[in-house]
């Protein structure tokens, strides 16, 4: 490794970006052995920033050498070059002042970049705009920087609608004159007064219409491709909003040069736009222009509709257009075998099918298009059948098997050849889906294979129960004709992560196309609530009709030991025990049913209007009503007391289970059972429960004076009484701006100022005080009670309360004896600390010290720590295996202390281990003039 970097600083040697990644990993990974292999001209500390700064540049020009031919590499290379150049920037009082401009400027322009081809956040936005503003500051090129500082004001606005920002931008490119002048910046300008234009009255529209003309003929004779297509989609909004076409004003959002290229969000002005735009590039096309070749293209797909020409017309002029462009672009590719399948289908051409088959079959043999080609292949003879295909002897074995299958019309086949090409194509990018459980979905930003396939990674056990409890719903609702109103995910393919040991599968799925229940029902009324979630309930008795079975064991068992039985040892129960036994007693009335993760999350409401079970891994039993609460009661869309609402949904559960009417009013009491259960849940899971701070403790109040079953009723009591004693409050708090959001951060963390540095605060030897002398000590209207309502907060982790009186677990500058247990078990904790620490802790070899406080603090979670380190720009993040510390005390859940941590005993974390946790620093970019 140091001979390596001394080629590499002589410049006897180049490496890739690929190389420097994995020297920064080693760097990092091996501080034990590299602090004493490195020669004494070098220190590690500077070695190591030196290092990832290469890192960051060699990043952002690979990614900038790339283009929209490969949009998915490109946009990945961006956002890990990103988090670098954050990294690089939060550290630039440690960088050669002439060198800051280069690190600030490409941090700007990356964001720009990806944000061409997916969202991206206001926060991000906000942090490329002052990025580029420091760097224009610090000396960068303002013909270099002014166009992206432009388009980032205009990606604020659009995000944000505040045309201050886009006057601001234009005040920022006056104030350089002509220094700043380009084409390039023009076209920017023009993008600016496009949507000031829509901000103003006739006059002013006039004005400002006449600048963008101005501005683009100033553009006319450029020779660069991007400008012509985009000087000539302006153009054609221009014309659009003179004829007055509907949808052609506003202009907010439009995207060029590729807005044209998703059919589904398709803004309207450029729909409006498409016949003008499309007689506008008509000449660049003849001249061989690729960019403008594309784009052209995508009008007569994606818009058609707006132009005159016939649907065989304008794909027959597509296929043209885009076989001008074959070899090249891999999109283009796939587009043109797509578009010939859909106009033979229209002109009932058997052989023009077949050719267009061939080719996608052709392209699913190369690994750059191999997913969606499938994709597209799957779709076809889902939609239109079988069809006989020739095979030419040496086809690749993929291509021959895709063609034997579109000749057989299994479709089913085709879409997991397609899923098993999707999982492990480094050509797709990975998108969340909110709501899902940690699903996501793949996307090629060609609009073909987005929101197609849906992956989630899981044990492989419960994956295999998943897949065999969807194999025997879906029979069920096919065999009962209900398969237009359920529908459960079908596994297509999977496979085991390159890391796996083996007890781990990503499976790939269907995606369908929908909205989580759980956002569905925040957007409707209370008498649609009730009847989707009646529909739900419905569902779940179908299920559990379904998966009926002779015997079931293990209820009361697992309750006790997993949920509720585990949930009432936080309440602060004299004897949970007793208080389980109760409630069992009622719960176990119900029928014992498979257990089902039932939460909202759980369901979707697909757009063609069925109801999807996903996540049908949950095994054992539950009594009926269990889980039937978790629909009704994992969230505040039913008030508590609206026990009117529930009885109807459990009288749909109970209708789809055909059960016995002797039973009802058993499963009645069961479900209310269940009801308190989640209450209780949401009571005392500080991460996972549905419920903000407050809203569990008060529904279990309207719970007490509600429930119908007397019994339950009581226990609900009981619990409450013994959680507010816990919390050391006599009754429930009312909700003040003291105790809320923004006013609760503020008096938390006043008390921890005075609970560990106030050295005039009566303490006892284990920093134990009481609640009236901290009231004492803060004043300003502050009472025991509220103290004890913010320390004992579910968020709340750094204090103590214990028979009125209070402590901090942690951050003490005071001598204070705490009686914390050491650590029982082997973990990784991390710290971060600012750069300038880093001579002194690595160099040095000083290791992690206490400084101002009594202890060192770690924890487990290494986003937390980056979070906690980020205060004095980017940090340096360490690592150290607990065997190292046998004196580390556990302060809290997540957080540890040592007194000392030594050098040797410390890793570097290398920036490849977290670079998608490090947050924008929008804030230290803020000029002096600029308000934060």
């Amino acid at each position: 490794m140091v001979g390596l970097w001394d080629d590499l600083l002589n410049g006897e040697i180049g490496l890739g970006a690929t190389d420097l990644i994995c020297m920064e990993f080693w760097l990092s990974y091996g501080y034990p052995q590299m602090s004493h292999a490195l020669p004494h001209r070098y220190t590690y500390s500077k070695t190591l920033l030196t290092l990832r700064q290469r890192v960051a540049i060699s990043l952002h020009d690979y990614a900038r050498s790339l283009n929209w031919r490969r949009p998915v590499t490109y946009v990945a290379a961006l956002k890990v070059a990103r988090a670098f150049l954050r990294d690089a920037v939060g550290h630039e009082s440690a960088m050669r002042e002439d060198l800051r401009r280069d690190f600030t400027g490409r941090l700007g322009v990356a964001t720009l970049l990806i944000s061409r081809f997916e969202p991206v956040s206001h926060r991000e936005v906000r942090e490329a705009r002052l990025a580029l503003l420091r760097s224009l500051d610090q000396g960068n090129n303002p013909k270099a920087a002014l166009p992206y500082l432009v388009e980032a004001a205009v990606l604020e606005y659009d995000l944000e609608g505040d045309a201050e920002r886009l006057k601001e931008a234009m005040e920022a490119c006056a104030s350089f004159g002509s220094d700043g002048d380009s084409a390039q910046l023009k076209l920017a300008m023009v993008d600016v007064n496009l949507r000031l234009m829509d901000e103003f009255d006739e006059p002013t529209r006039q004005m400002r219409r006449s600048e963008v003309e101005r501005l683009l003929d100033d553009v006319a004779r450029s020779a660069l491709p991007e400008i012509k297509v985009r000087r000539a989609m302006a153009r054609g909004l221009l014309a659009a909003q003179a004829s007055g076409a509907p949808g052609a004003s506003p202009v907010r959002g439009v995207k060029l040069p590729f807005g044209y290229r998703d059919e589904k969000s398709l803004h309207p002005a450029l729909r409006a736009a498409a016949p003008y735009v499309y007689r506008l590039l008509l000449p660049l096309t003849t001249q061989g222009e690729p960019l403008a070749t594309g784009v052209l293209a995508d009008i007569l797909t994606e818009a058609q509709g707006s132009l005159a020409s016939e649907p065989q017309t304008s794909l027959t002029q597509a296929i043209e257009l885009r076989d001008r462009l074959r070899g090249s672009d891999a999109r283009a590719d796939l587009l043109k075998y797509r578009d010939r399948a859909t106009l033979a289908q229209l002109k009932k051409d058997k052989h023009g099918r077949q050719e267009a088959l061939l080719g996608l079959a052709q392209l699913a043999c190369r690994p750059l298009t191999a997913a969606p080609a499938l994709v597209l292949l799957a779709r076809n003879v889902e939609s239109d059948g079988a069809l006989p295909m020739p095979i030419v002897v040496g086809t690749p074995p993929v291509g021959e098997r895709a063609l034997r299958l579109v000749a057989a019309g299994d479709d089913t086949s085709l879409w997991s050849m397609a899923a098993e090409a999707a999982l492990g194509d480094v050509n797709l990018t990975t998108v969340r889906l909110g709501g899902r459980s940690g699903v996501t979905t793949v996307g090629d930003y060609y609009g073909l294979s987005a929101e197609t396939l849906v992956f989630k990674r899981r044990n492989r056990i419960a994956f295999e129960r998943d897949s065999n409890r969807d194999e025997v719903v879906r029979r069920y609702l096919e065999a009962n004709g209900l398969q237009d109103s359920f529908g459960v995910t079908v596994t297509l393919a999977s496979c085991r992560p390159d890391e796996s040991d083996g007890t781990e599968v990503v499976a790939a799925r269907r995606f369908v196309p929908g909205t989580s229940l759980h956002e569905a029902l925040s957007h409707e009324c209370h008498e649609r609530r009730v009847e989707r979630l009646s529909e739900v309930a419905r569902f779940l008795g179908l299920i559990n009709l379904a998966e009926h079975a002779a015997t079931a064991s293990g209820a009361r068992a697992e309750a006790k030991s997993k949920e509720m039985g585990r949930w009432l040892k936080r309440c602060g129960l004299d004897d949970p025990g007793a208080t389980f036994d109760a409630w069992w007693s009622v719960m176990q009335l119900g029928m014992l049913v498979r257990r089902r993760d039932a939460h909202l999350g759980n369901w979707l409401l697909a757009d063609d209007g069925r109801l999807i079970a996903i996540d049908l891994e949950a095994q054992g039993w539950r009594p009926a009503g269990y889980d039937l609460a978790q629909v009704t009661d994992d969230h505040s869309y039913l008030a508590i007391e609206d026990w009117e609402s529930r009885r109807a949904i459990f009288e749909a559960y109970r209708g789809a289970r055909r059960v016995a009417d002797e039973s009802l009013e058993s499963e009645w009491a069961a479900y209310q059972a269940g009801v308190l259960a989640r209450l209780v849940w949401g009571l005392t899971d500080p991460n996972d429960g549905p419920f903000e701070s407050g809203v569990a403790e008060r529904r279990l109040q309207g719970f007490v004076a509600t429930a119908q079953n007397v019994q339950l009723s009581g226990i609900a009591a009981e619990i409450l009484g013994a959680w507010l004693r816990r919390r050391g409050l006599r009754e429930l708090p009312q909700r003040r701006s003291r105790t809320d959001s923004a006013g609760r951060v503020r008096l938390s963390r006043t008390m921890a100022y005075h609970l560990r540095h106030d050295k005039s605060l009566e303490m006892d030897e284990g920093g134990w005080t009481t609640l009236d002398d901290l009231a004492d000590a803060i004043q300003q209207g502050t009472t025991p009670e509220l103290l004890a309502t913010v320390a004992t907060d579910r968020l709340e982790s750094r204090f103590e309360v214990r028979d009125g009186r209070i402590r901090a677990r942690y951050g003490h500058s005071l001598e204070v004896r705490l009686d914390h247990l050491p650590v029982s078990r082997p973990l990784v904790v991390y710290h971060a600390s600012p750069w300038a620490y880093t001579p002194s802790i690595l160099d040095e070899r000083r290791g992690l010290q206490r400084g101002g406080r009594r202890w060192v603090h770690l924890t487990d979670s290494m986003r937390e720590a980056v979070a906690n380190g980020t205060r004095e720009g980017h940090p340096l993040v360490y690592a150290v295996w607990s065997d190292a510390l046998p004196e580390l005390l556990a302060a809290s859940a997540h957080t540890f202390l040592a007194e000392s941590v030594p050098s040797d005993a410390l890793y570097v974390v290398p920036m490849s281990a977290y670079w998608d946790e490090i947050p924008t620093i929008e804030t230290w970019l803020t000029p002096p003039d600029v308000e934060t």
